[in-house]
């Protein structure tokens, strides 16, 4: 029984990717790769499924861009790692949706579930390393310099630290799923729903909380047939958001947009906000000297750090800035040309949610989609893994319930 249940061990342990360090994120898609190929060998090679295999490699397109573009890339070495790294965008599609190593709607919930309690865990672990290093998270000059300790320190967490932001994503899936997967005991779901937010709020990824917030209230509507109560709970939500704002690191999150003096980055008077404006200067600057076919992935960043040159500061000397939007990233890379067959594939899983009739899904994207308005979620290998991952498991299970042809004739 123990050799039975072991056998599918490589299927579930992505589910902990939240508890993972890069390497063992890299060891886990490789061992769901063997297992996929090795179940499909055994079950499904004398029934191939054209259907799935189209429908995986629409899922992994933006990698086959990736190397296309290596063709008028400049820093080939660079182009060649981003590839190297990119290649999860293709594997997991295959593995997921192409092998279909899933063969049960029940096998994917029990991904789902191992996902909101290794998330859990994470948050935990998380909390006791702040709690620990609270000390000097609290012996900073005011509550700006408090609230921007607490958010290293997150990603300082030995093996599984993460930025803030990818911290909030993780566990902003987490919650999203626990909305539509609940556990049978309600103490668990409220213990692990209030754990999630109180992550969510401390960590202060505005990105993040921006779009869970959108999602929140397309859920309303979707949820309550009638409008005016709809309409009546969105706005105590909202209330209810900006009251908490006021009593968490949030707060100063939103001071440092109000109160900053200088739209663009002078000297030492920088923050997140005058930077990110700073960035998307750029980077629209750089999109509007190659617009058609971009620069290539591995010329994007030394394009923007030539223009970042222009800012009389310190800021861009000490950290590697990248376009901080997932759109701006693919036109700068790929132009005008490339962001419309990426833009394609979006709109294909959005087509898939929609016709699948699967709101968990269809909320993800939303989220993802406007997330991606602040962030290069997958630029990064935990956002890119995340995303993809999950992407593939909710298109996986509409592809268990409908009719193939049907679904994927879009």
């Amino acid at each position: 029984m123990k050799i039975k249940i072991l056998r599918f061990v490589p299927l579930y342990v992505l589910a902990f990717l939240p508890l993972f360090s890069l390497a063992m994120t890299s060891m886990a898609i490789g061992l769901l790769l063997i297992y996929a190929i090795w179940h499909f060998i055994k079950t499904d090679a004398r029934k191939l499924n054209l259907i799935r295999f189209r429908t995986s490699l629409i899922y992994a397109l933006p990698f086959f861009l990736y190397i296309i573009a290596l063709l008028w890339t400049q820093d080939m070495k660079k182009g060649l790692e981003i590839v190297g790294r990119m290649v999860s965008i293709l594997i997991i599609p295959i593995s997921i949706i192409g092998l279909k190593p899933f063969k049960k709607v029940e096998s994917i919930y029990l991904f789902f579930k191992l996902y909101i309690i290794s998330s859990f865990v994470y948050v935990l672990v998380t909390m006791l390393f702040l709690f620990l290093n609270m000390d000097l998270i609290l012996n900073q000059p005011n509550s700006y310099f408090s609230v921007l300790t607490l958010r290293n320190s997150i990603d300082n967490i030995p093996l599984i630290g993460e930025h803030a932001i990818y911290f909030s994503l993780f566990v902003g899936v987490a919650l999203l799923i626990l909305y539509y997967h609940r556990f049978k005991n309600k103490y668990v779901n409220v213990l692990f729903g209030l754990t999630f937010l109180s992550a969510i709020a401390i960590a202060s990824s505005r990105g993040v909380i921006a779009g869970l917030v959108i999602v929140s209230i397309i859920i309303v509507f979707q949820e309550v047939k009638s409008h005016k109560k709809a309409i009546f709970i969105t706005i105590g939500l909202i209330l209810g958001i900006l009251a908490i704002s006021f009593l968490t690191p949030i707060k100063s999150r939103i001071d440092e947009i109000l109160n900053t003096k200088n739209i663009y980055p002078v000297g030492l008077q920088y923050n997140s906000f005058n930077l990110r404006v700073a960035i998307y200067d750029c980077s629209l600057k750089i999109i509007n000297r190659s617009p058609l076919i971009g620069y290539g992935p591995g010329d994007v960043q030394n394009e923007l750090n030539e223009c970042y040159k222009k800012f009389d500061t310190e800021a861009f000397t000490k950290i590697t800035y990248n376009s901080h939007n997932q759109y701006f990233d693919y036109l700068a890379s790929f132009g005008v040309l490339g962001t419309l067959i990426i833009l394609f594939a979006f709109y294909y899983y959005y087509k898939i949610a929609v016709k699948g009739k699967n709101r968990l899904y269809l909320n993800f994207l939303i989220l993802f989609y406007i997330v991606f308005l602040t962030e290069n979620v997958l630029y990064r290998n935990s956002g890119m893994v995340l995303f993809v991952t999950f992407n593939c498991l909710f298109a996986n299970l509409i592809l268990f319930e409908e009719n193939l042809k049907n679904l994927t004739n879009i």
